[in-house]
């Protein structure tokens, strides 16, 4: 709670990176055998999901860290 500055974006990105990992885990771990529907949206969450934990780690690399 102390951080400021680049600190406090540094801890958000990584949080937000672990979260994302998070619901990649978890649509793999139900992937197969349901309606289309569902099975679209599984996709579609573990390709947002990884786009956006890329440009994550963009920008954690941009703030050095």
């Amino acid at each position: 709670m102390a951080a400021t500055g680049p600190d406090v974006d540094r801890l958000f990105l990584v949080g937000m990176i672990e979260h994302r990992r998070g619901a990649i885990a978890m649509a793999e771990e139900v992937a197969g055998g349901r309606k289309a529907e569902v099975i679209a949206l599984d996709q579609s969450i573990r390709e947002s999901q990884s786009a956006e934990i890329t440009e994550m780690d963009q920008l954690l690399s941009d703030l050095g860290g």
